[in-house]
């Protein structure tokens, strides 16, 4: 039987306490800036092909107000500013402006 050491080399020692401790957190505004470029990027990716048939074919008072954040698989995802924004925009998909994006591709409206 082989004899149990019991005590630590002092470089067992040091490997183990960098194991434990705990790293200094980034307190610098780069990884923050950084996300919200990267979020931002990617909106601008998911709306970019309707972004032109939404400029031509909704009127300049709602255009204003309502703003399309994103579309996956034929859903159209618009975020309103207000809720008389969203009224407006909802009326105006009620009263014909829904066929006029589906002849740009667009299924459906969510309206958030």
């Amino acid at each position: 039987m082989t004899p149990v050491k019991d005590r630590m080399t002092n470089a067992e020692f040091q490997k183990l306490r960098s194991w434990r401790t705990s790293r200094e957190r980034d307190v610098t505004i780069a990884e923050a800036v950084g996300k919200e470029l990267k979020q931002a990027a990617a909106t601008q990716k998911r709306v970019s092909g309707i972004s032109a048939a939404w400029g031509e074919m909704v009127p300049e008072g709602l255009r204003k107000v309502c703003t399309p954040t994103g579309m996956s698989n034929g859903v159209l995802s618009v975020k309103a500013s207000s809720a008389g924004a969203r009224f407006q925009l909802d009326r105006w998909l009620r009263s014909g402006g829904e066929e006029r994006l589906r002849s740009g591709g667009v299924k459906r409206v969510k309206l958030l």
